[in-house]
């Protein structure tokens, strides 16, 4: 499936592969920038595919770090169901009708707009508000040229441990480490 200038709907297997990613952070609450750049990686499993990000962070004037995130991809009755590492419900959407979705995480509200109008570069933007937040997060993904899809190294395992977060690594928890409590950032 595809969805971009009127064409079929983007499915799982349009995203199997590697991708490189960068990601803006613009944290208005904070008046801090930041920047994540690596890869994600979307391997087949049992039940759909798992999304690995890994590479650097940048965020305000902290030393750059190492970062990683696992999501699971599934299909669901037409819809994109993405989950946390651990199987716990993040959000989901349906490609070329709704490619919005909303995660609320306390008193703070997320909203993603996937757009794939210039496949095979997508984008992911983030808006994150609340008591303790104002954030944009936009992800840039395109295609990584020369590199097989890793599906043989991870097939039938979900990594669910960070030196972050436990199951449910994220970038918002990396930017709370970062940034101090006082910016608590994430589900």
């Amino acid at each position: 499936m595809r969805d971009w200038q009127g064409g079929a709907r983007i499915g799982l297997g349009d995203l199997c592969g590697t991708w490189a990613l960068v990601r803006t952070i613009d944290d208005r609450r904070a008046g801090l920038a930041g920047r994540f750049t690596g890869i994600a990686e979307f391997v087949p499993d049992s039940q759909g595919l798992i999304q690995t990000e890994t590479g650097e962070l940048v965020y305000g004037a902290a030393p750059p770090m190492r970062a990683e995130r696992v999501y699971r991809w599934r299909e669901r009755d037409g819809r994109l169901v993405v989950e946390f590492a651990d199987g716990g419900a993040f959000h989901d959407f349906v490609p070329g009708q709704a490619d919005t979705a909303e995660h609320l995480c306390g008193a703070d509200i997320y909203r993603v707009r996937y757009d794939f109008a210039d496949w095979p570069a997508w984008t992911a933007e983030w808006r994150v508000t609340g008591p303790r937040k104002d954030l944009v997060l936009t992800g840039r993904f395109s295609r990584e040229r020369g590199r097989p899809v890793a599906a043989s190294r991870r097939r039938g395992r979900i990594e669910t441990s960070s030196r972050y977060r436990g199951g449910q690594s994220s970038l918002w928890h990396w930017i709370g480490r970062i940034a101090g409590p006082q910016v608590r950032i994430g589900p």
